[in-house]
């Protein structure tokens, strides 16, 4: 397999596939519908106010995919009927290579396109590993929306394990 190293273009660039930098450890974006389905029996109300919806990702939150690597988790939330930014964040995550002890901090990253969010490491384990989650409010409106998500470091661990999600009415209970 063939591999470019460098190019140059006086025109329009158009990239069919995965493009990385050489060498990068950064995951491609991962799809999530973030759908809301306003019915009364639901989550949400009919008059669109909203609860959370809880991600797991497949990253182990421990000294597995971490200890003393910190890694970047980015998730990007964008409406699907007004193609408007509805999340636009990162989490620096880490594990202390001691004793396997957890932070995670978000950092917003473009102050009008934001939203409450809440990273944390699973309370149960899944496949073996507590898992990085996440909570963001689902959207408030009558459409549907799409979370797109990556991290940087650790990219083996995309498609390792399953991705799950959850509807709840805050983001501060740890779901998962």
């Amino acid at each position: 397999m063939a591999t470019l190293k460098n190019t140059s273009s006086s025109g329009t660039l158009t990239i069919n596939n995965i493009c990385r930098e050489a060498g990068s450890d950064v995951t491609r974006w991962y799809k999530l519908n973030h759908c809301q389905n306003a019915t009364s029996t639901s989550i949400c109300n009919p008059t669109y106010s909203c609860g959370y919806l809880h991600v797991r990702t497949p990253l182990p939150a421990d000294n597995v995919a971490m200890g003393w690597n910190p890694i970047i988790l980015e998730v990007v939330g964008q409406h699907s009927y007004g193609g408007s930014y509805t999340h636009d964040w990162k989490a620096l995550l880490n594990t202390n290579g001691y004793n396997n002890g957890w932070y995670g901090s978000q950092i917003v990253m473009n102050d009008s396109n934001h939203s409450a969010m809440n990273v944390y490491r699973s309370s149960g384990t899944y496949g073996g590993y507590t898992r990085v989650c996440f909570a963001v409010p689902k959207i408030g409106c009558c459409c549907t929306g799409a979370l797109w998500v990556r991290w940087y470091n650790s990219s083996s661990f995309i498609d390792s394990y399953p991705w799950a999600t959850a509807a709840y009415n805050n983001n501060s209970t740890q779901v998962y």
